[in-house]
Protein backbone atom coordinates (compact mmCIF):
# COMPACT_ATOMS: atom_id res chain seq x y z
CA UNK A 1 0.00 0.00 0.00
CA UNK A 2 1.29 3.43 -0.80
CA UNK A 3 0.51 7.09 -0.96
CA UNK A 4 2.07 8.74 -3.98
CA UNK A 5 1.97 12.52 -3.89
CA UNK A 6 1.76 14.18 -7.26
CA UNK A 7 1.98 17.67 -8.72
CA UNK A 8 0.61 20.33 -6.41
CA UNK A 9 -0.99 23.64 -7.24
CA UNK A 10 2.46 25.18 -7.37
CA UNK A 11 3.23 23.03 -10.41
CA UNK A 12 6.14 21.23 -8.77
CA UNK A 13 6.58 17.53 -8.12
CA UNK A 14 7.05 16.34 -4.56
CA UNK A 15 8.96 13.11 -3.86
CA UNK A 16 6.75 10.02 -3.64
CA UNK A 17 5.83 9.01 -0.11
CA UNK A 18 5.50 5.25 0.17
CA UNK A 19 4.10 3.63 3.27
CA UNK A 20 3.02 0.16 4.33
CA UNK A 21 4.63 -3.26 4.18
CA UNK A 22 6.28 -2.94 0.79
CA UNK A 23 8.56 -0.26 -0.53
CA UNK A 24 8.18 1.07 -4.07
CA UNK A 25 11.28 -0.86 -5.07
CA UNK A 26 9.82 -4.11 -3.77
CA UNK A 27 6.55 -3.48 -5.58
CA UNK A 28 8.39 -3.19 -8.87
CA UNK A 29 11.04 -5.89 -8.54
CA UNK A 30 9.21 -9.06 -7.48
CA UNK A 31 10.34 -10.80 -10.68
CA UNK A 32 11.87 -14.10 -11.57
CA UNK A 33 15.39 -14.27 -12.88
CA UNK A 34 15.67 -14.19 -16.65
CA UNK A 35 18.80 -13.84 -18.77
CA UNK A 36 19.59 -10.22 -19.57
CA UNK A 37 20.63 -8.53 -22.77
CA UNK A 38 24.00 -6.71 -22.74
CA UNK A 39 24.84 -4.92 -19.52
CA UNK A 40 23.75 -1.30 -19.65
CA UNK A 41 20.98 -2.10 -22.09
CA UNK A 42 17.72 -0.23 -21.56
CA UNK A 43 15.64 -3.41 -21.89
CA UNK A 44 14.51 -4.94 -18.59
CA UNK A 45 12.33 -7.85 -17.44
CA UNK A 46 8.75 -7.93 -18.72
CA UNK A 47 6.95 -10.48 -16.61
CA UNK A 48 5.25 -7.99 -14.28
CA UNK A 49 2.99 -5.03 -15.11
CA UNK A 50 4.55 -1.67 -15.84
CA UNK A 51 4.46 0.59 -12.77
CA UNK A 52 5.52 4.13 -13.70
CA UNK A 53 4.19 5.44 -10.38
CA UNK A 54 7.19 3.74 -8.78
CA UNK A 55 9.55 3.35 -11.73
CA UNK A 56 9.06 6.45 -13.96
CA UNK A 57 11.24 4.91 -16.67
CA UNK A 58 8.48 2.34 -17.21
CA UNK A 59 6.38 5.07 -18.84
CA UNK A 60 8.46 4.93 -22.02
CA UNK A 61 8.01 1.16 -22.31
CA UNK A 62 4.32 1.28 -23.25
CA UNK A 63 3.67 0.03 -26.77
CA UNK A 64 0.74 0.91 -29.07
CA UNK A 65 -0.55 -2.66 -29.14
CA UNK A 66 -3.92 -4.21 -28.37
CA UNK A 67 -6.36 -1.38 -27.58
CA UNK A 68 -4.16 0.12 -24.88
CA UNK A 69 -3.23 3.29 -26.76
CA UNK A 70 -6.85 3.96 -27.69
CA UNK A 71 -8.01 3.45 -24.10
CA UNK A 72 -5.29 5.68 -22.72
CA UNK A 73 -6.20 8.37 -25.24
CA UNK A 74 -9.82 8.10 -24.18
CA UNK A 75 -8.80 8.59 -20.56
CA UNK A 76 -6.58 11.62 -21.17
CA UNK A 77 -9.28 13.24 -23.32
CA UNK A 78 -11.84 12.81 -20.53
CA UNK A 79 -9.60 14.39 -17.88
CA UNK A 80 -7.79 17.03 -19.85
CA UNK A 81 -9.09 19.84 -17.62
CA UNK A 82 -7.89 19.46 -14.01
CA UNK A 83 -10.77 21.66 -12.87
CA UNK A 84 -13.07 18.73 -13.68
CA UNK A 85 -11.12 16.47 -11.33
CA UNK A 86 -12.67 18.03 -8.24
CA UNK A 87 -16.04 18.93 -9.75
CA UNK A 88 -17.41 15.39 -9.58
CA UNK A 89 -16.60 11.83 -8.58
CA UNK A 90 -15.08 9.37 -11.02
CA UNK A 91 -15.23 5.59 -11.47
CA UNK A 92 -12.79 4.10 -13.98
CA UNK A 93 -13.24 0.38 -14.67
CA UNK A 94 -10.55 -1.46 -16.65
CA UNK A 95 -11.51 -4.90 -17.96
CA UNK A 96 -9.66 -7.66 -19.77
CA UNK A 97 -8.14 -11.11 -19.43
CA UNK A 98 -5.04 -11.86 -17.38
CA UNK A 99 -1.90 -10.49 -18.98
CA UNK A 100 -3.71 -8.03 -21.25
CA UNK A 101 -2.30 -4.97 -19.50
CA UNK A 102 -5.02 -3.86 -17.07
CA UNK A 103 -2.68 -3.01 -14.22
CA UNK A 104 -0.23 -1.36 -16.60
CA UNK A 105 -3.02 0.76 -18.07
CA UNK A 106 -4.28 1.87 -14.64
CA UNK A 107 -0.72 2.72 -13.62
CA UNK A 108 -0.25 4.72 -16.80
CA UNK A 109 -3.48 6.66 -16.26
CA UNK A 110 -2.59 7.40 -12.64
CA UNK A 111 0.94 8.42 -13.62
CA UNK A 112 -0.49 10.77 -16.26
CA UNK A 113 -2.65 12.41 -13.60
CA UNK A 114 0.35 12.60 -11.29
CA UNK A 115 2.60 14.36 -13.81
CA UNK A 116 0.06 16.74 -15.34
CA UNK A 117 0.33 20.36 -14.09
CA UNK A 118 -2.63 21.19 -11.85
CA UNK A 119 -3.12 24.92 -11.27
CA UNK A 120 -6.15 24.57 -9.01
CA UNK A 121 -5.66 21.42 -6.96
CA UNK A 122 -3.25 18.87 -5.57
CA UNK A 123 -3.45 15.21 -6.57
CA UNK A 124 -2.82 12.44 -4.06
CA UNK A 125 -2.72 8.81 -5.23
CA UNK A 126 -3.51 6.02 -2.78
CA UNK A 127 -2.44 2.69 -4.24
CA UNK A 128 -3.98 -0.59 -3.01
CA UNK A 129 -3.64 -2.38 -6.37
CA UNK A 130 -1.00 -4.76 -5.02
CA UNK A 131 -3.42 -6.04 -2.38
CA UNK A 132 -5.51 -9.20 -2.84
CA UNK A 133 -7.87 -8.93 0.12
CA UNK A 134 -10.29 -11.84 0.40
CA UNK A 135 -12.73 -10.16 2.80
CA UNK A 136 -16.39 -9.72 1.98
CA UNK A 137 -17.45 -6.81 -0.20
CA UNK A 138 -18.54 -4.81 2.85
CA UNK A 139 -15.33 -5.54 4.74
CA UNK A 140 -13.17 -4.61 1.76
CA UNK A 141 -14.88 -1.28 1.15
CA UNK A 142 -14.67 -0.33 4.83
CA UNK A 143 -11.05 -1.44 4.98
CA UNK A 144 -10.19 0.72 1.97
CA UNK A 145 -11.76 3.78 3.57
CA UNK A 146 -9.99 3.23 6.87
CA UNK A 147 -6.65 2.82 5.14
CA UNK A 148 -7.25 5.95 3.05
CA UNK A 149 -7.64 7.95 6.27
CA UNK A 150 -4.52 6.35 7.76
CA UNK A 151 -2.42 7.19 4.73
CA UNK A 152 -3.78 10.72 4.41
CA UNK A 153 -2.77 11.21 8.03
CA UNK A 154 0.74 9.93 7.37
CA UNK A 155 1.13 12.23 4.40
CA UNK A 156 -0.37 15.11 6.42
CA UNK A 157 -2.75 16.09 3.63
CA UNK A 158 -5.52 16.40 6.22
CA UNK A 159 -5.09 17.56 9.79
CA UNK A 160 -5.49 15.00 12.58
CA UNK A 161 -8.54 16.74 14.00
CA UNK A 162 -10.27 16.62 10.61
CA UNK A 163 -9.48 12.94 10.15
CA UNK A 164 -10.79 12.11 13.62
CA UNK A 165 -14.05 13.86 12.82
CA UNK A 166 -14.40 11.97 9.52
CA UNK A 167 -13.81 8.65 11.30
CA UNK A 168 -16.99 9.17 13.29
CA UNK A 169 -18.94 8.56 10.06
CA UNK A 170 -17.20 5.27 9.10
CA UNK A 171 -20.26 3.17 9.92
CA UNK A 172 -22.03 4.67 6.89
CA UNK A 173 -19.67 4.94 3.92
CA UNK A 174 -22.03 7.22 2.01
CA UNK A 175 -21.74 9.79 4.79
CA UNK A 176 -18.07 9.02 5.32
CA UNK A 177 -17.06 9.71 1.71
CA UNK A 178 -19.28 12.79 1.64
CA UNK A 179 -17.42 14.28 4.61
CA UNK A 180 -14.06 13.16 3.21
CA UNK A 181 -14.84 14.90 -0.08
CA UNK A 182 -15.88 18.05 1.77
CA UNK A 183 -12.67 18.02 3.81
CA UNK A 184 -10.47 17.49 0.75
CA UNK A 185 -12.17 20.38 -0.99
CA UNK A 186 -11.94 22.88 1.87
CA UNK A 187 -8.53 22.27 3.41
CA UNK A 188 -7.03 24.81 5.79
CA UNK A 189 -3.87 25.24 7.78
CA UNK A 190 -3.91 25.25 11.57
CA UNK A 191 -4.10 29.05 11.33
CA UNK A 192 -7.19 28.85 9.11
CA UNK A 193 -5.46 29.80 5.86
CA UNK A 194 -6.90 28.06 2.76
CA UNK A 195 -4.98 25.26 1.08
CA UNK A 196 -5.45 23.90 -2.46
CA UNK A 197 -8.18 21.25 -2.66
CA UNK A 198 -7.09 17.65 -3.04
CA UNK A 199 -8.14 15.32 -5.83
CA UNK A 200 -7.81 11.78 -4.45
CA UNK A 201 -7.08 8.88 -6.82
CA UNK A 202 -7.68 5.45 -5.24
CA UNK A 203 -6.31 2.37 -7.02
CA UNK A 204 -8.59 -0.29 -5.58
CA UNK A 205 -7.50 -3.79 -4.48
CA UNK A 206 -7.93 -6.47 -7.14
CA UNK A 207 -10.23 -7.93 -8.18
CA UNK A 208 -13.59 -6.45 -7.15
CA UNK A 209 -16.81 -8.19 -8.11
CA UNK A 210 -19.55 -6.26 -9.96
CA UNK A 211 -21.49 -5.54 -6.77
CA UNK A 212 -18.39 -4.03 -5.19
CA UNK A 213 -17.67 -1.91 -8.27
CA UNK A 214 -21.25 -0.64 -8.19
CA UNK A 215 -20.82 0.14 -4.50
CA UNK A 216 -17.89 2.43 -5.29
CA UNK A 217 -20.03 4.15 -7.88
CA UNK A 218 -22.66 4.79 -5.21
CA UNK A 219 -20.19 6.21 -2.68
CA UNK A 220 -18.08 8.23 -5.14
CA UNK A 221 -17.99 11.92 -4.31
CA UNK A 222 -16.53 15.05 -5.96
CA UNK A 223 -12.76 15.03 -6.14
CA UNK A 224 -12.38 11.25 -5.74
CA UNK A 225 -11.24 8.84 -8.47
CA UNK A 226 -11.81 5.10 -8.05
CA UNK A 227 -9.82 2.80 -10.36
CA UNK A 228 -10.95 -0.85 -10.51
CA UNK A 229 -9.75 -3.74 -12.67
CA UNK A 230 -11.86 -6.79 -13.51
CA UNK A 231 -10.82 -9.93 -15.42
CA UNK A 232 -13.42 -12.67 -14.90
CA UNK A 233 -15.51 -13.03 -18.08
CA UNK A 234 -18.81 -13.22 -16.21
CA UNK A 235 -17.90 -10.17 -14.15
CA UNK A 236 -16.95 -8.21 -17.27
CA UNK A 237 -20.28 -9.03 -18.91
CA UNK A 238 -22.16 -8.04 -15.76
CA UNK A 239 -20.33 -4.74 -15.50
CA UNK A 240 -20.82 -3.93 -19.17
CA UNK A 241 -24.55 -4.59 -18.75
CA UNK A 242 -24.78 -2.49 -15.61
CA UNK A 243 -22.65 0.52 -16.57
CA UNK A 244 -25.16 2.19 -18.96
CA UNK A 245 -27.61 2.23 -16.04
CA UNK A 246 -25.25 4.23 -13.86
CA UNK A 247 -26.30 7.85 -14.33
CA UNK A 248 -25.70 9.85 -11.17
CA UNK A 249 -25.34 13.49 -12.15
CA UNK A 250 -22.18 14.11 -10.14
CA UNK A 251 -20.31 10.87 -10.94
CA UNK A 252 -18.53 10.10 -14.21
CA UNK A 253 -18.19 6.45 -15.27
CA UNK A 254 -15.50 5.33 -17.71
CA UNK A 255 -14.93 1.84 -19.11
CA UNK A 256 -11.48 1.07 -20.52
CA UNK A 257 -11.33 -2.36 -22.13
CA UNK A 258 -8.09 -4.17 -22.82
CA UNK A 259 -8.36 -7.03 -25.27
CA UNK A 260 -6.61 -9.45 -27.56
CA UNK A 261 -3.70 -8.53 -29.79
CA UNK A 262 -3.99 -7.41 -33.38
CA UNK A 263 -2.11 -8.85 -36.38
CA UNK A 264 1.10 -6.89 -36.65
CA UNK A 265 1.49 -6.23 -32.93
CA UNK A 266 4.39 -8.68 -32.82
CA UNK A 267 6.29 -6.51 -35.28
CA UNK A 268 5.73 -3.46 -33.07
CA UNK A 269 7.12 -5.40 -30.13
CA UNK A 270 10.17 -6.58 -32.07
CA UNK A 271 10.78 -3.07 -33.44
CA UNK A 272 10.84 -1.86 -29.85
CA UNK A 273 13.38 -4.53 -28.93
CA UNK A 274 15.47 -3.55 -31.93
CA UNK A 275 15.40 0.10 -30.94
CA UNK A 276 16.25 -0.54 -27.29
CA UNK A 277 18.55 -3.54 -27.66
CA UNK A 278 21.55 -1.92 -29.37
CA UNK A 279 23.85 -4.93 -29.80
CA UNK A 280 21.20 -7.54 -28.99
CA UNK A 281 20.70 -10.39 -31.46
CA UNK A 282 18.82 -9.61 -34.66
CA UNK A 283 15.20 -10.79 -34.93
CA UNK A 284 14.76 -11.95 -38.55
CA UNK A 285 11.37 -11.21 -40.11
CA UNK A 286 10.86 -14.89 -40.86
CA UNK A 287 11.13 -15.81 -37.19
CA UNK A 288 8.72 -13.03 -36.28
CA UNK A 289 6.23 -14.07 -38.95
CA UNK A 290 6.27 -17.78 -38.11
CA UNK A 291 6.71 -17.82 -34.33
CA UNK A 292 5.41 -14.47 -33.05
CA UNK A 293 2.94 -12.96 -35.48
CA UNK A 294 0.96 -16.14 -36.15
CA UNK A 295 -2.45 -16.56 -37.81
CA UNK A 296 -5.43 -14.39 -36.94
CA UNK A 297 -6.93 -16.99 -34.61
CA UNK A 298 -3.67 -16.96 -32.64
CA UNK A 299 -4.42 -13.43 -31.46
CA UNK A 300 -7.67 -14.42 -29.82
CA UNK A 301 -5.69 -16.49 -27.30
CA UNK A 302 -2.41 -14.64 -26.69
CA UNK A 303 -1.90 -11.68 -24.37
CA UNK A 304 0.76 -9.01 -24.65
CA UNK A 305 2.46 -10.50 -21.59
CA UNK A 306 2.71 -13.92 -23.23
CA UNK A 307 3.92 -12.50 -26.52
CA UNK A 308 6.54 -10.35 -24.80
CA UNK A 309 7.73 -13.26 -22.70
CA UNK A 310 8.21 -15.38 -25.83
CA UNK A 311 10.08 -12.67 -27.74
CA UNK A 312 12.24 -11.90 -24.74
CA UNK A 313 13.01 -15.56 -24.14
CA UNK A 314 14.14 -16.11 -27.73
CA UNK A 315 16.45 -13.11 -27.56
CA UNK A 316 17.92 -14.31 -24.27
CA UNK A 317 18.66 -17.80 -25.61
CA UNK A 318 20.39 -16.35 -28.66
CA UNK A 319 22.34 -13.86 -26.55
CA UNK A 320 23.56 -16.52 -24.14
CA UNK A 321 25.02 -18.37 -27.13
CA UNK A 322 26.66 -15.17 -28.40
CA UNK A 323 24.64 -15.42 -31.61
CA UNK A 324 24.08 -12.35 -33.75
CA UNK A 325 20.56 -13.41 -34.78
CA UNK A 326 17.69 -15.57 -33.53
CA UNK A 327 17.36 -18.84 -35.45
CA UNK A 328 15.05 -21.84 -35.51
CA UNK A 329 17.60 -23.59 -33.30
CA UNK A 330 17.17 -20.95 -30.63
CA UNK A 331 13.39 -21.32 -30.86
CA UNK A 332 13.73 -25.06 -30.28
CA UNK A 333 16.11 -24.55 -27.36
CA UNK A 334 13.80 -21.98 -25.78
CA UNK A 335 10.91 -24.45 -25.78
CA UNK A 336 13.21 -27.18 -24.47
CA UNK A 337 14.03 -24.93 -21.52
CA UNK A 338 10.33 -24.34 -20.92
CA UNK A 339 9.59 -28.07 -20.99
CA UNK A 340 12.59 -29.34 -19.03
CA UNK A 341 13.25 -26.19 -17.01
CA UNK A 342 16.57 -24.63 -16.13
CA UNK A 343 15.35 -21.63 -14.14
CA UNK A 344 16.36 -19.02 -16.70
CA UNK A 345 13.32 -18.31 -18.87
Amino acid sequence: MAVVEAVSSSGTCTPPLVTGRRSARTLCRRRRHVPRLPEGDEVSEFDDPLRPLYQPDDERRYLPVDSIEEMFGRFTAAFGDPADWIAKGHLIVVTGDRGCGKTSLIQRCAYWLKTRPQPNCKLVIVDFSDEQWTDTEDQRTKRVFSRILDLLGQSEDLRTSVLERIRTYEADLNDAYYHLSQALGSRQTEQGEPLPPVALAVLLPGYPKPAEVKRYYEIARPGIFFFAEVFEVADIHAIRFEMPRLNRANVGVHHLGTGVLNPGDAYKLVDWFRGAGHDSPEFPDEIVRVHLNGPVEYYSKVSIRELTKLAWGLLCVAKEEAADRVTETHVARYYEQLVFGDGTV
